[in-house]
């Protein structure tokens, strides 16, 4: 336990070095922290928390098990909640147990349900996007240009000239340009202080899993 929280200091004081940064690094420290608190338990403690995970086809007892877990994630910022206000993790656990109760979505009813849209065009764009954000990653990790487009191509099972039309075409109306360039940037860093993963098979197995949750949005 005392070498994890050593590693968390380790990997996360650099960061505090620039209060002016503070809104940049902030969410990283949290990530950090969250690890931290995973090696704390262990994995069996961790295991009875999150509880046994459900028949995907029940939706009911989906939503009812989402609902359970962000009730236990609610206690990491149960000093900031701001319940009712609709971007709770408190709120987002009771819309699912709602639902599960057989409610109609109020927090994920469609904003904007245009004709002609697919009906999951934003859950393929924050995929297009993590693409996008392991290229910047493993180049701050110091994989070169080739060998990093083709591991990250193949791991979304697309070409890499469909992965720079998401960059420059398809994502900055869905993201805005500057949100688009904050991320990237932030994923670049992190890949240089290796602030996601701690070794290069986890790395890989990683974008593998992405890369599949990217495939199945599709389809396949």
């Amino acid at each position: 336990m005392l070498q994890a929280l050593d590693l968390f200091v380790s990997r996360t004081s650099h960061l505090r070095t620039n209060p002016d940064d503070e809104e940049d690094w902030a969410p990283v420290i949290a990530r950090e922290a969250l690890q931290l608190a995973a090696k704390l338990c262990g994995e069996r403690v961790l295991r009875h928390a999150y509880g046994p995970t459900p028949d995907p086809t029940d939706r009911q007892a989906a939503l009812s098990t989402a609902s359970d877990r962000l009730t236990t994630l609610f206690h990491f910022f149960a000093s900031l909640e701001e319940i009712g206000s609709g971007s709770s993790v408190t709120d987002v656990s009771i819309e699912a147990a709602n639902v599960a109760g057989g409610d109609y979505p109020v927090l994920f009813a469609p904003i904007d349900p245009r004709q002609g849209k697919r009906r999951n065009s934003y859950t393929r764009a924050v995929w297009q996007l993590r693409a996008l954000e392991w290229d910047a990653y493993l180049e701050g990790a110091g994989i070169k240009g080739e060998p990093r487009r083709e591991m990250v191509a193949s791991a979304f099972g697309v070409t890499w000239s469909a992965i720079q039309k998401w960059r420059s075409r398809d994502l900055p109306p869905i993201f805005g340009a500057d949100l688009l360039d904050m991320k990237i940037a932030a994923a670049k860093l992190e890949g240089k202080n290796d602030l996601w993963f701690t070794d290069r098979g986890s790395d890989n197995r990683q974008l593998l899993h992405d890369g599949a949750a990217y495939k199945r949005v599709l389809g396949f």
